[in-house]
């Protein structure tokens, strides 16, 4: 776990720090499974549809209810790894 963790650890300030922005989508689906991998369930009251950012966020953590923080770093850091890979391509 220790190793997953400074995996994840790494693979977090990568997508932080890098030279080019990513996709809507892309972005929520890494907060939401920072969010799992850190906290587990989210247990925040849902935000009104007209906070789109707030909504949106609460969604993109719902949508990966139930992974195990181990699952959430694991996908995280594969999705990471992917992005990188695909603009090494461009």
């Amino acid at each position: 776990m220790e190793r997953l963790q400074q995996q994840f650890e790494r693979a977090v300030m990568q997508m932080r720090q890098l030279p080019y922005q990513v996709d809507s989508a892309t972005k929520l689906r890494l907060y939401g499974l920072h969010q799992q991998a850190r906290f587990g369930n989210n247990s925040r009251t849902v935000p009104a549809p007209w906070q789109t950012i707030e909504f949106s966020k609460y969604g993109a953590w719902q949508d990966v209810k139930g992974l195990s923080a181990e699952q959430a770093m694991r996908h995280y850091i594969e999705l990471a790894e992917a992005i990188g890979r695909s603009q090494v391509c461009h």
